[in-house]
């Protein structure tokens, strides 16, 4: 089983609209609520692929309870660990041409011990795990060292942690080496430093990253594909088709699928395509994707080493 933690989750709250204007009365055309979290969309994808998967939530009060009832109605395993504050809502704007506009909510600050109590679910799962994914960002009042502790903590069970976080969050987790760090191209510039103009920055960053027990880096460019660094040297794919709208959750669906490959022992190119797939997939289907588009769309990724 692959556990996915997310430590800030949200209730996704979508409204749909003519058009978004501003200094004007919107008028919402439909509704739709949904357990958001990008970990929570690791899982989702994860179980479209057939992998078993539990999501890990960090979250409180009747929100929460909310989150986990819509994430059981899709046939999601979901554990709640209690944050003892009231969970946030993300609102997003849909326009009938497809646009959109999220806006995510803070949420309450929260005590830093409620790692200890994270941790100790992690624990509970045991034998179970063969993989764990650290995904998105930390709520407010959390230490920068949350992930870094989690990485910690999967490194003295044995388990691989992949690493999907940005900002401070993702700089206090990579300094414990989790065994994948997936990154898209502006996170990796924040971390480095400074901007990547060319292709020989973004490697030199990579080289960067990938150090001690990090084994894997890959590197996400929306519908443009992606680039991973493991120890065969750098691969390169780019998406199979440039037809996709749906951004968010596309890249959660990635590494979803680079993990699914990495337990089912895939590396180099064959796992990159089949993250590059996974992530078009769902921005070309959604929640509707099945594991029958994913291979289609593998077998028609061309990735090369460079």
């Amino acid at each position: 089983m692959i556990a996915t933690v997310t430590l800030n989750p949200a209730l996704d709250l979508f409204l749909g609209v003519e058009r978004v204007e501003f200094d004007a009365v919107l008028r919402a055309r439909h509704e739709r609520r949904a357990a958001g979290g990008k970990g929570m969309n690791v899982t989702r994808m994860l179980a479209r692929l057939g992998r078993p998967s539990r999501a890990v939530i960090l979250g409180g009060g009747g929100l929460a309870q909310e989150i986990v009832a819509l994430a059981r109605a899709e046939g999601l395993e979901v554990t709640l660990v209690d944050s003892r504050v009231p969970t946030r809502v993300n609102v997003h704007l849909e326009e009938a041409s497809g646009r959109h506009v999220k806006v995510n909510m803070a949420g309450e600050s929260v005590d830093p011990s409620a790692m200890d109590r994270v941790i100790g679910e992690m624990a509970a799962l045991g034998a179970e795990l063969s993989a764990v994914a650290l995904s998105g960002s930390l709520p407010a009042g959390m230490s920068n060292d949350a992930w870094g502790k989690l990485v910690r903590a999967c490194k003295e069970r044995g388990v691989p942690s992949a690493l999907d976080a940005s900002g401070a969050g993702l700089k206090g987790g990579v300094v414990s080496q989790p065994t994948i760090v997936k990154i898209n191209r502006t996170e990796l510039g924040e971390w480095f430093g400074e901007p990547l103009a060319d292709r020989a920055r973004t490697v030199a960053a990579m080289k960067a990253l990938r150090t001690g027990a990090t084994q894997v880096v890959a590197v996400t460019a929306s519908g443009d594909g992606a680039c991973m660094l493991d120890e065969a040297g750098l691969w390169e794919c780019t998406a199979p088709t440039q037809s996709a709208h749906r951004a968010v959750g596309a890249g959660d669906s990635f590494l979803a699928g680079l993990l699914d490959a990495w337990i089912a022992g895939r590396r180099g190119g064959e796992a990159l395509s089949w993250a590059v797939a996974s992530g078009t997939a769902w921005a070309l289907h959604g929640t509707r994707v099945a594991r029958a588009e994913v291979e289609a769309l593998a077998s028609a990724c061309r990735p090369t080493q460079g």
